[in-house]
Parts: structure tokens; C-alpha cells; sequence
């Protein structure tokens, strides 16, 4: 699975802040397991993960196309 997504998450990784706010969740999320609000954390862990692929669509495209052309080339 890291594989095939390796390259969308590359091209995630350079849009403007998104970096810190995935890291933010990321510890919102272990948080909340911590002090065993575990309901709470898997919404956080959903809204996350549903969140992505708005952050991705685009850049995967690209990364993508991007493969494919230095495959060709």
C-alpha cells in the first residue's frame, strides 16, 4: 500500500502547511487515545483520513502523469 501511494503523498507534502496540520492530527488523535477518549478519537481519526484525498486528487495526478512520462522517457 506505501508503495502505490509513496508518490500522491510526495506531492501532499508540498502544498503550504499541510505538513503541520497532518502532524497536528496526528497528535490530537493519539491525545485522545491517550486519555481513552476513544469515541472521540476515531472521528478525528475518520475526518482525518476523509480529508486526504481532498489533498490528493490533484496531486496524484500529477504524480502520476509525472511517473509515467519518466517511464517513457
Amino acid at each position: 500500500m506505501n508503495r502505490r501511494i509513496r508518490y500522491a503523498r510526495m506531492y501532499d507534502f508540498i502544498i503550504e502547511g499541510r505538513i503541520e496540520t497532518s502532524i497536528a492530527e496526528h497528535i490530537e488523535i493519539m491525545e485522545r487515545v491517550h486519555i481513552r477518549e476513544l469515541d472521540k478519537a476515531l472521528r478525528l481519526l475518520h475526518e482525518h483520513i476523509g480529508a486526504s484525498p481532498e489533498f490528493v486528487v490533484e496531486p496524484a495526478t500529477r504524480a502520476i502523469a509525472a511517473r509515467h512520462s519518466t517511464q517513457l522517457g
